[in-house]
């Protein structure tokens, strides 16, 4: 068996960079893994509590692709930056002005970011607690329409004269979701078609 022990230093780091990246790599296999699973688990958990029933296999899959994908992003952030401080530490180089400087970014970016991360903290509470889904006629904001489309950070809705409103998540204190109102309550349905019709007579 070879004596490790004597090889050049450039070999040696070479090793240890390549034993760095490789433990960041399975981190990240593993952390992207768990984390679909856990989530696929806590949406229908969530779902289930709030009895909103089965979801669709697409819809599941759409809700659990978008909460996994930003979180394994920022794990991937982490771990990145984690490598490459051990890295610059494995050539000889001082990592505490990196560290400092770091934390100095972070801060910077966590308070000119402040209503990014608020819209993208109450998206997730609206994925996890199923509040409402593409094709779904809600009112949230002042604003009432089909969800057209959702992401973490904005909810795209179109109301009934075809005008599209874009509402940031954070903004959304109360949601209304008037699919589930029909639902549970086929009168109301029959109502607002009356309501309606009486309207369009009047107006004739």
């Amino acid at each position: 068996m070879p004596d490790l022990t004597n090889l050049p230093d450039s070999v040696e780091i070479g090793l240890q960079i390549a034993l760095v990246a490789g433990a960041a790599l399975i981190s990240f296999l593993v952390l992207r893994a768990a984390v679909g699973i856990s989530v696929r688990h806590l949406i229908e958990r969530r779902t289930a509590e709030s009895g909103g029933g089965v979801l669709p296999r697409a819809e599941l899959e759409r809700r659990v692709n978008t909460i996994a994908r930003l979180a394994v992003r920022v794990a991937a952030t982490v771990i990145v930056v984690i490598a490459m401080l051990m890295t610059l530490d494995l050539f000889g180089i001082d990592i505490g002005p990196a560290v400092a400087g770091l934390g100095v970014v972070g801060i910077a970016v966590g308070l000119g970011a402040q209503t990014l991360v608020r819209d993208w903290l109450a998206g997730i509470f609206v994925v996890l607690e199923n509040q409402y889904s593409s094709g779904d006629m809600v009112r949230i904001a002042d604003v009432e329409g089909v969800v057209e489309d959702f992401s973490l950070r904005r909810t795209t809705l179109r109301d009934a004269d075809g005008t599209i409103h874009t509402v940031p998540n954070g903004l959304v204190t109360v949601a209304s979701n008037l699919r589930h109102a029909t639902r549970e309550d086929p009168s109301v349905a029959s109502d607002s078609a009356v309501a309606s019709e009486s309207a369009e007579a009047h107006a004739d």
